[in-house]
């Protein structure tokens, strides 16, 4: 029973990764036309997480949440390190910033990271859940 929750949560979290990373993903390639690759990033990666936000806390952790949103600060949280990552992994690696694989593998980073960030607020959740009854 257990394997059957983990491979059904796999899945949700793959399906809002998924759409989350399209999202960040056309965002960038789209405002790098106009704006410096750091910069579109950056913006790419703003709207990825706030559709990552609300599918991982109304679908993919709607146990751990009841279906409500995730407390403010893990969105705090992931708009921090994932900013830090967005902005500066372009700037660090700027010989490579014109290859679609390098554009592709800074959409993969954060989706990374965010795996930590949903994970961990998942859990409080469901801690702060157990306590609260």
């Amino acid at each position: 029973m257990r394997s059957i929750n983990l491979v059904k949560r796999i899945k949700r979290y793959g399906s809002v990764g998924i759409i989350a990373t399209i999202a960040h993903l056309l965002l960038q390639l789209f405002f790098s036309q106009y704006l410096p690759l750091w910069s579109s990033n950056s913006l790419g990666f703003i709207v990825g997480s706030i559709v990552s936000y609300y599918g991982h806390a109304f679908y993919t952790f709607k146990e751990e949440t009841s279906g409500t949103r995730f407390a403010r600060r893990w969105l705090f949280l992931q708009f921090i390190v994932n900013i830090i990552a967005s902005a500066l992994l372009p700037l660090i690696f700027e010989t490579l910033s014109k290859s679609l694989f390098f554009k592709f593998i800074l959409v993969l980073i954060p989706a990374l990271l965010n795996l930590l960030v949903w994970s961990s607020a998942a859990k409080f959740s469901l801690q702060r859940k157990f306590q609260d009854n």
